[in-house]
């Protein structure tokens, strides 16, 4: 519930903060981090589980997730002539890099084309592709923990235990 907010909230800041030949680079960086959190989620949810018990890692992330949340309406601002604390500098490079962008009209519920978003074949190619990758990405997280079990007789929380140990 907390954490949802940010993907989609992410592409409208970027509309008003992100210089347009940056925009991509934060795009992937911050779209990359929900990568970068499963690989270090797996990890630390086996550790929990083992340590702990198995709800533990749902109390776990929940909590991170309520700081992110707390971390996400401190620091983010819709533009760059609201943040209270962004210098005149950074202001006017933003501003200056977005020149006519900024005062383009923002499309409205009304205004937007529906009918050739939903007869574009390029548009569904990407939700099919979306979809595709989200399905195999999330049944891979889901199961490789099984799969190492079963396949290899690996238990993921042991292995930490044995590297805590090496140290």
């Amino acid at each position: 519930m907390f954490q949802g907010v940010t993907y989609p909230a992410s592409h409208g800041i970027w509309r008003s903060w992100a210089p347009p030949l940056e925009r991509s680079k934060l795009a992937t960086l911050a779209l990359c981090g929900s990568y970068a959190g499963a690989v270090v989620g797996m990890p630390i949810s086996a550790y929990l589980t083992d340590y702990i018990g198995w709800p533990s890692p749902f109390y776990f992330f929940g909590v991170c997730g309520l700081i992110w949340h707390c971390v996400w309406y401190w620091l983010a601002f819709e533009k760059p002539a609201t943040h209270p604390t962004i210098t005149a500098r950074e202001h006017h490079y933003i501003e200056k890099s977005l020149g006519a962008l900024k005062y383009q009209k923002v499309p409205i519920f009304t205004t937007t084309p529906w009918r050739a978003f939903f007869c574009s074949m390029p548009v569904w190619a990407i939700v099919v592709a979306n979809i595709a990758r989200s399905w195999t990405f999330y049944l891979l997280i889901l199961s490789q923990p099984t799969y190492f079990k079963e396949v290899f007789d690996f238990n993921v929380a042991k292995s930490l235990k044995i590297e805590a140990n090496i140290d």
